[in-house]
């Protein structure tokens, strides 16, 4: 497999994750909270991004190391 097919393929999770993510949040946040859960919402899909950043250059590492 080349880096690049490789990356998209092992890295599909990654990119679902942070699509669906904060819908999912408010899915499980609203009923629990009410209003307040819309507070708690962009630290969380910050939390979300920041291991979304993580987990991609990890599979990059992995897929170079990999090849």
């Amino acid at each position: 497999m080349s880096k690049q097919t490789a990356l998209g393929g092992l890295s599909s999770d990654c990119i679902s994750s942070s699509g669906y993510g904060a819908e999912e949040l408010l899915l499980i946040l609203l009923p629990t909270f009410g209003l307040a859960a819309y507070t708690l919402l962009l630290p969380m899909t910050g939390v979300v991004l920041v291991v979304l950043v993580l987990v991609t250059l990890t599979y990059r590492q992995v897929v170079m190391l990999y090849t």
